[in-house]
């Protein structure tokens, strides 16, 4: 899995070097992680100006700013998402 830091300043709002990085990610499945426990997964279908239009699994539209994105990474299809994993109980 690739997972891709973006330890950057908003102050100047220069986003050039993350869109650049973000256009090879279109038409791509992509997890995006923006601060706490929030994270959304969709696949890329376009960035606007400084802003990602993504779709999810069940083909709804969402979109999230450039701003606020701490980290994203491209998911393969046989991942499972980010969350709580279960083992087996091997109490009775």
């Amino acid at each position: 899995m690739l997972q891709v830091g973006l330890p950057f300043s908003y102050s100047g709002k220069e986003f050039g070097p993350v869109k650049q990085l973000l256009t090879q990610y279109l038409d791509k499945t992509i997890e995006i992680h923006y601060g706490g426990a929030a994270t959304v997964r969709g696949r890329l279908v376009d960035i606007i100006g400084d802003v990602l239009k993504l779709q999810d699994e069940d083909e709804g539209t969402f979109f999230v700013p450039i701003e606020k994105i701490h980290v994203f990474w491209e998911v393969r299809d046989k991942e499972k998402p980010v969350g709580f994993i279960t083992q087996p109980s091997n109490q009775e």
